[in-house]
């Protein structure tokens, strides 16, 4: 990229017209603009040669991160996202209006693999089929770099990282969900059936719904004494009560023809 030279120009605005203040405005706009486009482009050079230095650092068999810590000003994270803009750098010149600074370039390619470009633009999801992904966000967590920036470079989010870091534990964190939503499942469609039948049993009225009720209310009592009872004979028979009342309660449905 071919950037202007020039040296800040200070001007008085006090006595300036107002065309002379918009014209200078512009003028430091656009050097500015330039100023940050010679940016992008020698991070992007630093880039190309962090990469062929990551190539012959890694034959040596030394931590690229030590590599790092050692020689580069910049520190871990500023070499990755160096890196990553050397390895793209087709598709931000093709935004050079768009993308005028490191943040905006970051942005722009989140999502995308932290290898060379596989065909257009696009972007992975959080389960990373293929485990590249995972892969490098664990090179980048061994080399000090946070999940935040690990979440940031990569296009994912940050409990997505944590997961990739943390295998054993997200799956045994997933597997106790998993039995948490099914035991509340299960709860909910006992109590969406025990309410239909009550329902269908109000409508029948009569003598037979209020013994129904009846029973009902009873059976909450002994489940309610059951819990409290600490006497292991007495909380036997309590058990052994309730199953009766439950019982009567579903020969009632039975009789009634109520499913």
């Amino acid at each position: 990229m071919s950037v202007p030279s020039a040296e800040l120009e200070v001007l008085d605005h006090r006595e300036c017209t107002l065309g002379e203040l918009f014209d200078g405005a512009n003028r430091e706009h656009d050097f500015g603009c330039h100023a940050a486009a010679a940016a992008l482009a020698h991070w992007m050079s630093a880039g190309d040669l962090l990469i062929e230095a990551r190539r012959i650092a890694e034959a040596a068999g030394r931590p690229w991160g030590a590599w790092i810590e050692e020689y580069f000003h910049g520190g871990y994270s500023t070499a990755q996202s160096f890196i990553r803009m050397a390895t793209y750098r087709s598709l931000l010149e093709d935004r050079a209006d768009e993308v005028t600074n490191i943040a905006q370039a970051l942005r722009y390619l989140r999502g995308l693999p932290p290898s060379a470009p596989r065909g257009p633009r696009g972007g992975y999801t959080s389960a990373d089929p293929d485990g590249s992904l995972a892969g490098d966000a664990c090179r980048l967590a061994s080399g000090g770099v946070s999940q935040r920036d690990i979440a940031a470079m990569l296009g994912v989010s940050a409990i997505t990282v944590w997961r990739w870091l943390n295998p054993d534990v997200a799956r045994q964190r997933r597997a106790e969900e998993r039995r948490r939503r099914y035991g509340r499942d299960k709860a909910r469609r006992v109590i969406e059936r025990r309410e239909a039948r009550d329902a269908a049993v109000r409508k029948v009225g009569g003598s037979v719904a209020e013994a129904y009720s009846m029973i009902r209310k009873t059976a909450q009592v002994v489940d309610r004494a059951h819990g409290k009872v600490t006497n292991r004979e007495v909380r036997a028979a309590l058990s052994a009560s309730l199953a009766k009342l439950h019982s009567a309660e579903d020969e009632i449905v039975r009789a009634l023809g109520i499913s």
